[in-house]
């Protein structure tokens, strides 16, 4: 059997589900091995499957939740499309309270499991698929009919506070890589009523807990072969509520203290199990970010939905308040969580929330609108408070029918729905201004200038080009409506589609409205996308910025000037100015629609980019595609006579420079040479630093310029490597990176490095770079071998001519 868990529409990686570990480590001991695809590789529908069969798997069990149920499901026709023999199993709360609708709705699912899955995917193996019926905790295909079971009994231990140690650690047993991204659990349950949420029900309101020292155990394990790289890297704790035992929860934090652990943690609690010294304690074992579910600040609300105990709704507020300034006080970052749309709200109770919020001092609040799930006690009341529920585009995640409006409620500044916003604001902006990554055999974007008529042949042919998931860019520019229906259309003809942005008043830009982007799957919320000519840039403004004018780019060159001194261009991250569109075009990367992971398709032709012209037709093969974009590159080398332009070596020879002739666009190039290294900059910046806003990068855009590293005699002697011209080294802080101008992948150096690279480029001889090294007291022999070394690490990274 072979575990898989798709990603959810938002994600781009096939990763270790901690469920199925605990499924496969149970299996393991009882002498039953088993296998689990994970890929952080960008992949296309035909290689994911290739890399699912080459297990030889008799059955494939999915992970499956509402958020990736799409991409399950794809996933599940296409390796039965492969091999019909095999048995396609779905574990997950998806295939427990919504088990009959999926399997009507995909007849590819074979089984699922109901519930909690050691045991019954146990039985399901030994008895080999056979005499389903007395197997408990499944629902399964007979004939034309469904058959459920009746649901299987928790399992324990039965030794209080241990009951989950009868199955081994995914960890332990190796099963489970322990890098941190799958985070760790201490119990599974929880033991209140709330009639949104499902995950009590999962586990019949329950609690069950990993004894201390099995927990103690996968940390010390996930210290020693893990270490954060960022302040963003924590492992989460998936407990559903981390201190409903408040005894418990300050016994394992204790202990976690004591043995030295040295991790960063994230969690969720409820406030009402929670004290200040359990906070404190928290803090010394190393949690550096905790949320509190609040759900709602109106009384009647919490009263409607179970949160708390009748008539406590006053006293839980004040917990709140108490909790967060605690948590503040212990240097943690604070968030509460807020659902708008619950039974009994209306506009006036979810101002109380907002007005709630604003007195709160948290870093963040999650800003949720009510998904209403099967299984829980609002599924079966939701018309009861004008609630309702209608199948999406993907089936699931269910539409939700509100009872008012709440895509009116305003969004606070702490707001994470306003991250997520910017941040899907920024991927289409980065869509449509920089290069993309370099790929060999698969497009990552779509973008469809016009949509094109796709017959069978032409679905698979997206299925075998494109990566899941693919984002799609909708420019069409029609109405909101029709997008879906193209969204639909994709996801109908088996489109590994991910995240969908329709650009609505595409055409209505030159009246001076902005764009407004949509993004159907995530949020209601239109986002405006404002274009602005940059010689009318102001510091700090955002947006896209456009450079079509020779004044724009007469602006833009002005404005590096005011960053340029003695030949080093320094720049704090937070000048960095919005994103310029078609910014690919004035770098000095060869133009990326050579070999960029962007598909574009103008109904049936296929252009290198939104400005291209045709250079073949859906259907036809990448390589064919790239090589018919290589062929017009040189003919466009060869009518501007690039190989004699003394800036071809900083030029893109953009091929279509829209809205410039050729000859201005080269004569622009020729005359403001230094804003290649520009945009190299804010590409590098864009990607890597966007929320770095104190840092300072230095880079050398002169050959006369000091270095930045490098502080030795600068002499000749025997001759080092050469460095590739397209290598870039920066300082950012005083730390020294490097990346190659068409790729970005951020190398980080130790300041011997960043040292050696430097002397590397400047031509310095050998004796010297030594003698140099020296100085900071290493012996000769060592600072040899540190050049040796260098020379090898440079080779692997690409640097060297």
């Amino acid at each position: 059997m072979t575990f898989v868990f798709p990603p959810a529409l938002a994600e781009d990686t096939i990763v270790h589900h901690l469920g199925a570990g605990y499924i496969r480590a149970y299996l393991q001991k009882h002498g039953i091995e088993t296998s689990q695809f994970a890929t952080l590789k960008k992949m296309t529908i035909p290689e994911i499957v290739a890399g699912i069969l080459k297990y030889n798997p008799e059955i494939v069990g999915f992970t499956c939740y509402d958020t990736n149920y799409a991409f399950v499901r794809l996933l599940a026709k296409m390796v039965k499309k492969k091999d019909p023999n095999l048995k396609v199993v779905l574990g997950g709360p998806t295939a427990t309270f919504s088990d009959k609708e999926v399997m009507n709705h995909t007849p590819e699912f074979d089984l699922c499991v109901v519930g909690e899955g050691e045991q019954t995917v146990l039985e399901l193996l030994q008895k080999g698929f056979s005499d389903l019926e007395s197997i408990k905790g499944i629902t399964f295909r007979d004939g034309n009919k469904l058959i459920s079971t009746e649901r299987r009994p928790l399992l324990s231990s039965g030794v209080k506070g241990k009951e989950l140690d009868i199955i081994p650690s995914p960890y332990l047993t190796g099963l489970v890589p322990p890098d941190g991204t799958a985070g760790i659990l201490t119990a599974r349950g929880c033991v209140y009523r709330c009639t949104y949420c499902n995950f009590a029900i999962m586990f019949s309101h329950t609690i069950r807990h990993h004894s201390i020292e099995r927990v103690v155990a996968e940390l010390k394990l996930m210290e020693e072969h893990w270490k954060p790289t960022s302040a963003m890297d924590m492992v989460i704790v998936n407990d559903d509520t981390f201190s409903l035992d408040v005894d418990r929860a300050k016994a394992l934090c204790q202990k976690i203290i004591d043995e030295g652990i040295h991790l960063p943690f994230l969690l969720e609690t409820r406030v009402d199990h929670c004290d200040k010294e359990l906070i404190e304690l928290m803090r010394d074992a190393g949690v550096k970010a905790i949320n509190f579910g609040l759900e709602s600040a109106s009384c009647k609300v919490l009263r409607t939905v179970k949160k708390v105990a009748l008539y406590k709704e006053n006293e839980f507020l004040e917990q709140v308040r108490s909790c967060v300034q605690w948590a503040k006080e212990a240097g943690m970052s604070v968030s509460v969580s807020v659902i708008f749309g619950l039974p009994g709200e209306g506009p006036e109770e979810a101002k109380e929330t907002l007005n709630f919020i604003r007195e709160l001092d948290v870093d963040e609040y999650a800003s949720n609108f009510l998904q209403i799930c099967a299984g829980t006690e609002l599924f079966s009341t939701r018309r009861e408070y004008g609630l309702d529920v209608y199948p999406s585009s993907f089936f699931l995640p269910y539409l939700i029918q509100h009872a008012y409006d709440v895509w009116k409620i305003p969004l606070l500044p702490k707001a994470h729905l306003e991250k997520g916003m910017a941040q899907w604001k920024r991927t289409y902006c980065w869509m449509i201004s920089y290069e993309v990554d370099k790929t060999e055999n698969s497009f990552e974007f779509l973008m469809l200038k016009k949509m094109p008529e796709i017959d069978e042949e032409g679905f698979t042919w997206l299925q075998n080009t494109c990566v899941l998931p693919l984002s799609v860019v909708d420019i069409t520019g029609t109405a909101k409506e029709e997008g879906v229906n193209h969204l639909e259309s994709l996801i109908s003809g088996g489109v590994p589609v991910g995240p969908y942005y329709m650009v609505e008043r595409e055409r209505e830009k030159e009246k001076g409205n902005p764009r407004l982007l949509y993004l159907p799957q995530f949020v209601q919320l239109p986002i405006e996308v404002p274009e602005t000519p940059f010689h009318r840039y102001e510091k700090g403004a955002e947006g896209l910025f456009t450079c079509e004018e020779v004044q724009d780019v007469e602006a833009l060159d002005s404005f590096v000037g005011t960053y340029v001194q003695d030949g080093i261009l320094t720049f704090p991250v937070q000048d960095v100015p919005g994103t310029l569109v078609g910014a690919c075009r004035w770098g000095e990367s060869v133009c990326p629609a050579v070999s960029g992971s962007i598909l574009v398709l103008d109904g049936e032709k296929v252009l290198p980019c939104y400005y291209g012209e045709e250079v073949g037709a859906i259907g036809d093969s990448i390589q064919n595609l790239r090589e018919n974009v290589k062929t017009l590159l040189r003919e466009k080398e060869k009518e501007r006579d690039c190989q004699n332009c003394h800036v071809k070596r900083e030029c893109s020879r953009c091929l279509f420079p829209h809205p410039f002739t050729d000859a201005e666009f080269c004569k622009l190039k020729r005359e403001y040479p230094d804003l290649s290294k520009l945009i190299t900059m804010m590409k590098w910046l864009h990607r890597f630093y966007q929320d770095t806003s104190e840092a300072t990068l230095k880079m050398r855009v002169d050959k006369k310029a000091p270095p930045l590293f490098y502080q030795g005699e600068l002499s000749g002697g025997s001759p080092l490597p050469k460095v590739r011209h397209d290598v870039r080294l920066l300082s950012l802080d005083g730390r020294g990176a490097a990346f190659v101008t068409g790729e970005f992948q951020p190398y980080w150096l130790g300041s011997a490095l960043a040292v050696i690279l430097e002397a590397f480029q400047l031509g310095i001889g050998k004796e010297s770079l030594i003698s140099h090294l020296c100085e900071s007291g290493v012996s000769k022999e060592k600072a040899s071998k540190a050049v040796s070394d260098a020379v090898s690490i440079f080779g692997k990274m690409g640097f060297l001519e």
